[in-house]
């Protein structure tokens, strides 16, 4: 049986291995929520180019929260 020494010490090593893994995750996950963004944003200009309405979107958005 372990004793609590080399428990300690075998869930220090297996946090030392998923590391690189936790680290490839996050970079995935940053990677995504850049390129959502992106996406975002370039739908909104397009919103914009296409907007026909006299007000400015900011402003009806603010008049239908009064």
């Amino acid at each position: 049986m372990e004793t609590l020494d080399e428990l300690e010490n075998n869930i220090r090593m297996a946090e030392i291995k998923l590391l690189p893994i936790k680290q490839i995750a996050d970079i995935r996950t940053r990677t995504n929520i850049r390129t959502a963004w992106s996406n975002l944003i370039e739908i909104g200009k397009k919103i914009n180019d296409n907007w026909k309405l006299k007000e400015p979107s900011w402003q009806i958005i603010s008049n239908s929260r009064k």
